[in-house]
């Protein structure tokens, strides 16, 4: 059997049941809620499409893509090549440089799926532009989710350094002011400064090495024992190899967003004119465009699989605009205002 074959029909239910999923919840959407103000979807066929390019889909598409690169290069080595020493090295060489390209080209994929647009505001535009300069960052393109209020977030998309792109939901825009905004930006320019997308492979990487442990059992263990030893062994390292995954990805997600709040502060502190050496300013921005964005829908402020809740998320903050106020007294560097110290306490 092909090996593309057989990966696709292992992922195939997931995908269907995805894609029934989304269908569902845009009929309901369009039935039992209220419209969304200034929405650009309303039937339930576009809330459907809408949903397929902004849900779990784009995500699923993304893991499953090197997969089957690889599945197909590994076919068509056998049927042009055979079995031999020198194909598998081709192989290897073919699929480390199709997943690189997969990997540089993705931002680009992903924009045109999800129709992130290039940003026309011209001041928005030069002023992370700016922000990218001072922090001595390579190129970030900015890109604008055109989703009215569907999607009202931020990411930056993009493994390697000058493919990036920064996205920004249209919906952000229109309910931040100016301040908030630049806390949305610095937070994701902070991804960037801390090396997150590493530490995010890291996960990735122990669970490779708990697959391959399991697969290596020939080599390790004597021959009398590999018939049973084999089989348990490779059900080991599929068990480990899943658990790494999926409890290492959370863990490192949830550890980096709060990293990253506190970094967009002492970013902020450095390149915001108006948060100049104030990192308690900066941190009451930041956690009021929080609140905007996600403190009115109790599904987004609860915990996720790759974010903290919302309360953890501010009451981190309010830590480290507490202890970057001790260090202010202790410097004689500007304090925050009344107003902003009554809502950091």
């Amino acid at each position: 059997t092909l090996h593309t074959v057989t990966l696709v029909g292992w992922f195939l239910p997931s995908l269907s049941l995805i894609v029934l999923l989304e269908l569902t919840e845009a009929q309901f959407e369009e039935t039992l809620l209220e419209p969304i103000p200034h929405a650009v979807n309303s039937s339930w066929q576009e809330l459907w499409l809408t949903r397929l390019r902004m849900g779990e889909l784009p995500g699923l598409a993304t893991c499953l893509v090197p997969v089957l690169i690889v599945a197909c290069l590994a076919d068509l080595s056998t049927f042009l090549l055979g079995e031999g020493r020198e194909s598998k090295l081709l192989l290897g060489g073919l699929c480390i440089v199709s997943i690189s390209v997969f990997l540089v080209l993705l931002p680009n994929f992903f924009a045109r799926w999800i129709g992130a647009q290039a940003c026309q505001d011209g001041e928005l535009r030069d002023q992370i532009a700016k922000f990218r300069g001072q922090l001595k960052l390579s190129r970030i393109e900015v890109r604008i989710v055109k989703t009215s209020t569907r999607w009202q977030g931020a990411a930056i998309v993009g493994w390697f350094p000058g493919f990036r792109h920064l996205w920004i939901g249209e919906g952000l825009l229109q309910r931040l002011d100016p301040q908030e905004v630049d806390m949305v930006v610095m937070h994701e320019l902070a991804h960037v400064t801390r090396n997150h997308f590493l530490w995010r492979f890291l996960p990735i990487l122990i669970a490779a090495f708990a697959l391959v442990g399991g697969f290596a059992t020939p080599w390790i263990v004597p021959p009398a024992w590999q018939a049973t030893a084999l089989q348990w062994a490779q059900i080991a390292g599929v068990a480990a190899s899943t658990l790494c995954l999926v409890l290492g990805v959370s863990w490192i997600a949830k550890r980096c967003e709060l990293d990253a709040d506190r970094h967009a502060c002492d970013l902020a502190s450095r390149v915001c004119p108006w948060a100049q050496g104030s990192a308690p300013r900066a941190a009451v921005k930041l956690g009021d465009a929080l609140s905007k964005l996600i403190g009115d829908s109790p599904d987004a402020a609860r915990a996720s699989w790759l974010h903290p809740s919302l309360a953890t998320r501010l009451n981190h903050l309010r830590d480290h605009a507490q202890h970057m106020r001790r260090r202010q007294a202790a410097t004689n560097l500007p304090q925050p205002t009344a107003a902003e110290q009554q809502t950091i306490e």
